[in-house]
């Protein structure tokens, strides 16, 4: 197996991570990860482990967004309410291992600020946010204010928008709740030494146990062992995260669209079998798109009667 360091500029400036052997087999896609993965995978391989965030975890999370009616500014909360639980999770409590066709595309999963995954970076952000929304008055203010000018100029419907007046120890009870989770996703932030790429080569077996999007790469169902991992590249100084600098688009078109590329060996396996994923996607709306998924106890719903004052206006 092909094992290297590179520096952080290296990595993001070089015109190729791997070998040419490596890069240029159309069977191999690439993994990007941190250091504190990185001892499970060597000895174990790539699989489903259960991660720093449960379903159940980010779904806590999502309530008290929709509780308040307020989405923060750390892009947290969208990012856990319509990647991870929406696109990760789907409608079961386990994740696929997510892969990409090219090395520069998994680069950034392997840089400090997504030490433990997207959805624990997504965690982090939130709880910046949500600490914000609790601890600064001008923030929680100028939410109401927003809210209160939503409710005014929708204030003839049947059902105007929702102006909650948030009770502060309802959402210090919340985040208290969620304590562990917030120290297990800081913890792997604390913990990031370096990131980690892996190239893995896949095989024609594995094909029925892979779904493949063109916007969100590789998602693989199926264990895939350290055999088959054939390179791996330790990047240092990337605290701060990572980014390729290379625009390969035209590159990863050229090698999708090879005949004899795994991903098109998946699109003809789709084809054959396009209902082969169907237990995984949700049967219409999951708990937490639902209205009802609020918690009533958040906080005074002003809305009804900001509504009334102005219908009689």
């Amino acid at each position: 197996m092909h094992v290297q360091d590179l520096t952080k500029e290296e990595a993001e400036n070089s015109e190729t991570l791997f070998p040419l052997e490596i890069e240029k087999n159309l069977w191999v896609c690439y993994h990007g990860t941190s250091s504190i993965a990185e001892r499970a995978i060597d000895e174990e391989g790539l699989r489903y482990r259960p991660s720093l965030c449960s379903r159940g975890e980010l779904e806590q999370v999502v309530r008290i967004f929709k509780s308040i009616d307020w989405p923060g500014t750390q892009g947290g909360y969208p990012i856990i309410d319509a990647y991870s639980l929406q696109n990760d999770f789907g409608a079961t409590d386990t994740k696929p291992v997510f892969l990409r066709e090219l090395p520069t595309q998994s680069l950034s999963y392997a840089g400090g600020d997504l030490a433990g995954g997207e959805s624990a970076a997504a965690v982090r952000r939130a709880f910046v946010d949500l600490d914000k929304f609790l601890n600064d008055k001008t923030v929680r203010d100028r939410h109401l204010a927003e809210r209160r000018e939503t409710c005014i100029r929708f204030a003839k419907d049947d059902h105007p928008p929702r102006v909650i007046e948030v009770d502060l120890d309802w959402l210090t009870t919340q985040l208290e709740n969620l304590q562990d989770l917030r120290e297990r996703c800081e913890r792997a932030r604390q913990d990031y030494a370096h990131g980690v790429l892996y190239a893995v080569e896949f095989k024609p077996e594995d094909l029925p146990h892979v779904l493949f999007s063109s916007t969100g790469g590789l998602h693989c169902f199926t264990p895939l062992a350290k055999e088959r991992i054939v390179g791996k590249i330790r990047i240092f100084g990337a605290d701060g995260g990572l980014q390729s600098r290379k625009n390969d688009c035209l590159k990863m078109i050229a090698r999708n669209e090879a005949e004899e590329s795994l991903i098109q060996a998946l699109e003809q396996e789709t084809k054959r079998y396009p209902d082969r994923f169907s237990h995984r996607r949700p049967n219409g709306p999951q708990a937490h798109q639902l209205p009802n998924f609020r918690d009533v106890n958040a906080g005074t719903d002003l809305g009804p009667a900001i509504a009334q004052e102005y219908r009689r206006a």
